[in-house]
């Protein structure tokens, strides 16, 4: 799930940007093939390390359920020079969205179920410490399942958690193997069944995709409680994560800190590109732009290899089927376009919709049953109108789904939040 195991099988000028406020984001995990993550079976080639992501970063709004505070930045260029994201981050989400899931609405069932995961996944220990539970085991910890559960904590205005949370993230960066240096570490990918956390050998490797999403928390944490040392973090932390975790030519993510040669794979689901346009905002940094473009002109070769839209869990691969890294991908990039509107986020959706959704049901849109494969598919019509967006949310919704394992069940929680447009839960506009 969340690491980098053994046997795991820019921009044109979009402007400046002071005010980040934020849209519902996510981060891919990084699952192997043939693992159990996500409880999925092993027959059925599973990984299963989904990371998500909730939710954009602060806005300036106030009063009612807007959260305020805004986080600044210095000036960034903006996305794509082919109509693409921008360094302006608005609070308005720009895609379609649905307004309820099922018979509920969607910012009423992501309280509700928030507090179900957490109780589930969220395991107090030592003082003042929080892990996440449930990847590569049910008591096993990974720096993805921190992400996520930072990222959600974030979107649930649930300070106390994020905290908790935060402090075992810093725990894991001090086991990883990586050197030191000004720019700090980032965290060990696994800690098993141990608080404080352990890790030796390849479990003290990173994982990118888990960096990323905490990265991006503390952000969304800047901006829903201001006046802390979040934003702060948030800097060093991103800084880190470029020199450990992006290639030396800035061309692409690495899978970790350490690349071993049976595991330099180039995984899809890890790139967030509206995650680094609000990173050059924060920063004032572009090259975090630069590399959005190219994942972008990669992502674009590799979809028009497919007739149905759809993408492999790595790029070079050949086949032409969303699974269990891939399936984090649209989500991503739905996000991408919420937050920015970037064409080149939309043409990858309107590809996955026309040539795998477009007046199918849900049944054949994959053969998993779960909301971390159809609802992939579903998001397909953020870059839509709000009508089809909402068909394919109910669509979504009444699918027969085994959501209970970890994977599933945090993936749905994340990708409802990018359904209903929503950014950290109550905030923008």
């Amino acid at each position: 799930m969340g690491g980098k195991t053994s046997s795991a099988g820019a921009a044109g000028t979009g402007g400046t940007s002071a005010t980040v406020t934020g849209g519902a984001s996510s981060a891919g995990g990084s699952t192997h093939t043939g693992g159990t993550g996500g409880g999925t079976s092993s027959s059925a080639g599973s990984g299963g390390s989904p990371s998500g992501g909730a939710s954009g970063v602060g806005g300036t709004s106030s009063g009612g359920s807007s959260v305020g505070g805004s986080v600044t930045g210095g000036t960034s260029a903006g996305g794509s020079a082919t109509g693409g994201g921008g360094g302006t981050v608005s609070g308005d989400w720009q895609g379609a969205t649905c307004a309820t899931f099922g018979s509920t609405d969607i910012p009423s069932l992501f309280a509700a179920d928030y507090a179900t995961w957490k109780g589930a996944h969220v395991k107090e220990c030592g003082t003042g410490l929080a892990r996440v539970t449930g990847c590569q085991g049910d008591n096993n910890t990974c720096s993805e399942g921190m992400g996520y559960g930072m990222l959600l904590a974030a979107a649930a205005d649930d300070q106390a958690t994020f905290d908790a949370l935060n402090a075992f993230r810093k725990e894991l960066t001090q086991i990883n193997n990586a050197p030191d240096d000004s720019s700090g570490k980032v965290m060990a990918w696994l800690s098993l069944d141990t608080c404080p956390p352990t890790a030796s050998g390849g479990n003290a490797n990173s994982a990118t995709d888990g960096d990323l999403d905490a990265a991006m928390s503390l952000i969304q944490a800047a901006a829903r409680w201001p006046g802390g040392a979040y934003l702060d973090e948030a800097k060093q932390y991103v800084e880190a994560i470029w020199k450990n975790q992006v290639a030396t030519d800035a061309s692409r993510l690495k899978p970790g800190n350490l690349e071993l040669s049976a595991d330099s794979r180039d995984y899809i689901s890890y790139y967030a590109p509206a995650y680094f346009h609000v990173f050059a905002s924060v920063t004032g940094d572009t090259k975090w732009n630069g590399l959005a473009d190219a994942f972008y002109t990669k992502l674009a070769e590799q979809q028009g290899q497919c007739s149905n839209g759809q993408v492999p869990d790595t790029f070079g691969a050949t086949e032409c089927k969303i699974w269990y890294d891939s399936c984090r991908a649209p989500w991503r990039i739905a996000n991408d376009y919420g937050w920015f509107g970037d064409e080149r986020a939309k043409a990858f959706l309107d590809a996955l919709y026309a040539g795998s959704v477009q007046g199918k049901q849900a049944s054949q849109w994959t053969d998993q049953n779960n909301s971390a494969m159809v609802g992939a598919f579903a998001l397909s019509g953020v870059s839509s109108d709000a009508a089809t967006m909402q068909g394919l949310c109910d669509s979504w919704s009444s699918a027969q789904k085994d959501d209970n394992p970890y994977f599933q069940n945090t993936l749905r929680l994340l990708y409802l939040l990018t359904a209903g447009g929503l950014p950290i839960s109550g905030m923008g506009s």
